[in-house]
């Protein structure tokens, strides 16, 4: 009698695309034999293809128990986990793998790639690394089922991510060498380039990526922040419309062609609020169209915002009740702004009168020069892939310490349960150090503003309170990274044509501050004498 294999005549079955006749042929099987890993794996496989993947994990690990050496079902496993959402249980998997097979590239490149969606860049790194240098040593010039262009490429990102953008920058190279059609590959070639500082360079990546894919409008963005900071604006500020975070309203937006005059236009603020700030100052514009504006605005910045004149109305959120809608980072678009019509008054913001006068007592002031001080900008904890911009922009309070030497009063104007705790540490290991410090007592903007016009001078790094003080017109210096933002950009580096009030200390190369608090020493030596 012949001896017929279930798991044979399932795949057959399975083949004819009769599944679930198949998963029966299966499950018959293995109320017969229980413990029969090659059934078990077989309805696993199965279920897996059927999108069943509680029931793929159950057969699987079933088949574990009996037999954990199995380093293609627990591959299988932390596919199914990755796809779940379940990153931990597919790194423990993979693990799993590794031991078995340490040298499984296509293991360390997917377990790379969990660390880094988990912000673990070092240990991604590792991986990565790891498959990169069996690649090397083997000579390896492609496999199965990972090119080595996708470990360079995957590596790169991670570098990028840890700021170590020159390495990252020579294995993009190698990616392309190999796969010069990548979209991935042109796009971060184009990102590291612009980390770099290689604005037009970059712009030429973007371009190669959206030959590739035409329609994609993260690249679109890339290519308008690029244009922006080689001042570009009529290009830039035309791609930057590509932006995802705009949604559709009811109603109809104004692209600034429509006759608004005795219209209600609902302007969306976005993005930081350094942002609102800066480009708050269009809002009059708006106005001298003869519209009736609503202007929606984060509640920390609605007291200041109110002095740009009463003209308009302050809103937290609107869906309807207007005739078009816009948002503020739109303006500049429709304004048709290029860096000879920046409306850049000296001070477009102004303080409460009460509020500052408060403050003057307050701060009890000597006959010492000012300074208002801001060294951290913050830390958003849920945009890991803006961790090393956070970083390069930070400067730590270490790097301020030859402020403390001079014959002035500092005031903080910081923000923060980490960056105020820095202080208080730095202060400790230096107690005859000074720093005035009313964090508890700063509410909102208004606050800050009305502290900031006590004050001759304010020195931060680019944070939103860089922009308020260089809104109210008070004398600022920005300290500013190397990979600067767009808006830090012209051909006069040391002022931007945003804020005439702003005077700019860059950084001569990434992640050094010396000079810069070389640069300021000097000037304000020179201020106080």
């Amino acid at each position: 009698m012949t001896h017929i294999d279930p798991i044979e005549v399932s795949m057959k079955i399975a083949s004819e695309g009769k599944t679930l006749q198949a998963k029966k042929i299966l499950m018959d099987a293995l109320t017969q034999n229980k413990d029969n890993i090659e059934i078990l794996n077989a309805l696993g496989d199965l279920t897996y293809l059927l999108e069943e993947l509680d029931d793929a994990i159950h057969f699987y690990e079933k088949s574990l128990r009996i037999f954990s050496q199995q380093p293609d079902i627990l591959f299988n496993v932390a596919l199914i986990h990755k796809d779940s959402g379940n990153l931990v249980k597919a790194l423990e998997a993979y693990t799993r793998v590794l031991e078995i097979r340490p040298n499984d590239i296509e293991c360390l490149n997917n377990r790379g790639n969990i660390f880094r969606e988990l912000s673990l860049f070092e240990k991604a790194f590792q991986d990565l690394n790891k498959a990169n240098e069996i690649i090397n040593n083997q000579k390896i010039t492609s496999l199965h089922k990972v090119e080595p262009w996708v470990i360079y490429l995957n590596l790169g990102n991670v570098l990028t991510l840890m700021g170590r953008y020159m390495e990252a920058n020579n294995f993009f190279d190698k990616g392309l060498a190999l796969k010069p059609n990548s979209f991935e590959l042109q796009r971060s070639k184009g990102v590291i380039l612009f980390h770099l500082t290689y604005y037009q360079e970059a712009i030429n990546h973007y371009h190669a990526a959206l030959e590739i894919k035409p329609h994609d409008i993260e690249i679109q963005l890339d290519i308008a922040l690029a244009h922006l900071s080689i001042g570009n604006y009529d290009e830039g500020f035309k791609s930057y419309e590509s932006r995802a975070e705009v949604k559709k309203l009811d109603g109809q937006i104004w692209t600034g062609q429509e006759d608004v005059s005795g219209k209600v236009i609902y302007v969306r603020a976005e993005q930081g609020l350094g942002d609102v700030i800066q480009f708050s100052r269009y809002i009059p514009m708006i106005e001298e169209l003869g519209a009736k504006i609503y202007f929606q605005v984060p509640k920390p910045l609605q007291n200041i915002m109110r002095s740009l004149g009463d003209q308009f109305e302050i809103v937290d959120e609107m869906e309807r009740g207007f005739d078009y809608y816009t948002y503020l980072m739109s303006l500049p678009f429709i304004f048709k702004t290029n860096l000879h019509s920046i409306p850049a008054r000296e001070r477009y913001l102004s303080v409460d009168e009460g509020k500052a006068a408060l403050w003057n007592k307050k701060l009890n002031r000597s006959e010492r020069y000012q300074v208002g001080l801001v060294w951290q900008s913050g830390f958003r904890e849920n945009r890991p892939e803006l961790w090393q911009i956070n970083r390069n922009r930070n400067i730590t309070c270490e790097f301020l310490q030859r402020l403390f030497h001079l014959d002035i009063d500092l005031v903080s104007l910081q923000k923060g349960d980490e960056a105020i705790n820095e202080m208080k540490d730095f202060l400790g290991k230096h107690p005859s150090f000074r720093i005035k410090e009313y964090s508890d007592e700063i509410e909102n903007f208004s606050d800050t503003a009305a502290l900031i016009e006590n004050l001759d001078l304010v020195i931060s790094v680019d944070t939103s309170v860089a922009h308020l003080a260089a809104s109210l017109g008070k004398e600022t210096w920005l300290l500013n990274r190397f990979n600067s933002c767009w808006r830090w950009i012209s051909s006069n580096k040391t002022r931007t044509p945003w804020y005439p009030s702003m005077k700019i200390f860059n950084q001569r190369k990434l992640g050094q501050w010396d000079d810069v608090m070389d640069d300021v020493i000097k000037n304000l030596k020179e201020r106080i004498k």
